[in-house]
């Protein structure tokens, strides 16, 4: 990959350009790059992603030199702009995938908790005399209620504190989430900013 050859810079502008919702020209984008690469696999993609977007025939078939299209004087969105653009998005959607593992977390410990509280609960509705089985690695052995009851009961305070855990780790990551959110609206307000002053 070459960061500073003109196709690299037009397919990152059309990827940023798209991003911001403006079809037209990121399609122009894209079509420019193919006239210089014709076989530029992200350009290619764009192409056929924003002209179905937009309702237009497929212009991949067949080519011509106007294919490339034209800028009409506005300025296109730059290198920095458009790798600071990916950076942002990188950042949101990592900050997506970490909340989406974190409610995983959430769920589990949910769901162990509950566990837990049906089977204490069960546990409790027998005699203090009564003898249970209770869980020792891989075996099961007898042992008193009590003994059963006080394991359930630590495991529980252990799932509680966990359930904590992953609430507060929960809040952590949506404040990130906001930080991101606001930093890509930021980076793609200041793109649009550039176009509007250059149009």
């Amino acid at each position: 990959m070459h960061p500073t050859t003109p196709t690299h810079s037009q397919t990152r502008s059309g990827a940023a350009l798209e991003a911001l919702g403006e079809k037209r020209d990121a399609l122009a984008d894209f079509k420019r790059v193919l006239t210089l690469a014709p076989r530029q696999e992200d350009a290619i993609a764009g192409v056929k992603r924003l002209e179905a977007a937009l309702g237009l025939p497929s212009s991949l078939v067949s080519r011509g030199g106007g294919a490339a299209g034209s800028s009409g004087g506005r300025e296109r969105v730059t290198e920095e702009d458009a790798r600071m653009l990916d950076e942002v998005k990188a950042r949101v959607k990592d900050v997506a995938l970490q909340k989406k593992r974190a409610k995983d977390q959430q769920v589990a410990a949910q769901r162990d908790k509950r566990s837990l509280e049906l089977t204490l609960g069960q546990v409790g509705t027998l005699a203090p005399t009564v003898r249970t089985f209770r869980p020792v690695g891989r075996m099961f052995m007898l042992a008193p209620r009590d003994d059963l009851h006080k394991s359930l009961t630590e495991k529980l305070a252990r799932a509680e504190t966990k359930l904590k855990v992953c609430a507060t780790a929960l809040e952590h990551i949506e404040k990130q989430e906001k930080e991101a959110d606001a930093a890509f609206l930021e980076a793609a307000d200041n793109i649009r900013r550039k176009m509007a002053r250059s149009a």
